[in-house]
C-alpha cells in the first residue's frame, strides 16, 4: 500500500511538472501568436496523444490519462497557431502578389 502511494506521488509530481512547462510553452505561443511547429508533427502529436489518453482511461491510469489529456489540449493550441501562421504567409504572398500586378 505504502509502496502505490509512493508511486502514486512520484507519478503526480511528473504531471505537475510536465504540465508547468506545457503551460508556460503555451501560454508564450498564445502571447506570440505564433507556433514554430511543424503542422505535420503537430497533427500526428494530438492525434498520438488522443489515442494514449483512451488507452490510459481503458486500463484506469488517470495519471497518464490527464497527462495526455492535458498534452492534447497544449498541442492542439500550438498546432492550430502554427497553422494559422502558415495561412497566413500564404495568403499573403496571394494579395502581394496581387499587388503588383
Amino acid at each position: 500500500m505504502a509502496f502505490e502511494l509512493n508511486l502514486m506521488i512520484i507519478g503526480i509530481i511528473g504531471i505537475c511538472l510536465l504540465a508547468i512547462a506545457w503551460i508556460h510553452e503555451t501560454y508564450e505561443i498564445i502571447r506570440n501568436r505564433k507556433s514554430r511547429i511543424n503542422p505535420k508533427f503537430g497533427t500526428l502529436y494530438v492525434i498520438g496523444s488522443l489515442a494514449l489518453a483512451v488507452y490510459a482511461y481503458l486500463i484506469n491510469d488517470t495519471i497518464f490519462m490527464v497527462l495526455n489529456s492535458l498534452v492534447i489540449i497544449m498541442s492542439g493550441i500550438s498546432l492550430y497557431y502554427s497553422v494559422k501562421k502558415d495561412t497566413f504567409k500564404a495568403d499573403n504572398k496571394i494579395d502581394t502578389k496581387k499587388r503588383k500586378k
